[in-house]
């Protein structure tokens, strides 16, 4: 039994159970920190029947949820071209007031930007008077031209040339990255592009971003269900 355990507030957009990418570190990261903390979760009202689907077959103590989308008309933006990024922005300037309701409700000790976990969009939270941890970001991959070879078509690479330019955008004229940057307490990163591209006015602590579970590290052993013919 943990005594004194630290109340961490996490903002996942993404956080869904048995899910992989960004829904799975969202999930992952929530589920192993509950083990250690009192956790509180600012997620999407989207994911709320799975979780609490999952959380009725399979209780998790000292894990808490807080659901929350924009308007309708809002939500159909994500239909456009990139348009889940300028709904997400919404989303993000939105849990603002909710966050800082749990904080000052719940006695909050951290605050924790889990998903999405692209540096881009730190999202608002940083704002908040309590100690801010980002991360584990990625996303700071640039492309290449000399592995332009290893692309099908000029499609592809005009595509990876559009992120480079948008990831130089961002790092220059964010002003959530700069404060975010400025005011975190930790910022973890999770691949070594994606450090190299970051602001060298601080440190960064590397580490994984899928909070991965170590019981699936048990592997069936499939010989006994081998039969020769």
């Amino acid at each position: 039994m943990v005594k004194n355990r630290i109340r961490v507030l996490i903002s996942a957009y993404a956080c869904e159970p048995n899910k992989g990418s960004e829904p799975g570190v969202g999930w992952n990261w929530t589920l192993q920190m509950a083990k250690m903390d009192e956790v509180y979760v600012i997620t999407r009202s989207n994911n709320r029947k799975v979780i609490e689907t999952f959380l009725q077959k399979h209780p998790v103590e000292h894990l808490h949820f807080y659901y929350h989308d924009c308007a309708t008309w809002k939500r159909k933006m994500k239909k456009l071209p990139n348009g889940i990024f300028v709904y997400y922005k919404m989303w993000q300037k939105e849990i603002l007031p909710i966050a800082r309701k749990i904080v000052e409700d719940e006695k909050i000790d951290i605050v924790h930007h889990i998903t999405f976990n692209e540096f881009r969009t730190p999202g608002k939270l940083y704002q908040l008077p309590v100690p801010f941890v980002w991360g584990p970001i990625g996303g700071g991959q640039f492309y290449n031209p000399i592995f332009k070879d290893a692309y099908f078509s000029r499609k592809d690479i005009n595509k990876e040339k559009l992120r480079n330019f948008i990831n130089r955008f961002y790092l220059i004229f964010s002003s959530d990255i700069k404060a975010a940057v400025k005011k975190a307490n930790t910022i973890l990163i999770a691949d070594q592009s994606t450090e190299s591209i970051m602001p060298k006015s601080r440190k960064y602590v590397r580490l994984l971003e899928t909070g991965y579970d170590l019981k699936r590290n048990e592997v069936k052993d499939y010989d006994e269900d081998l039969t020769i013919n």
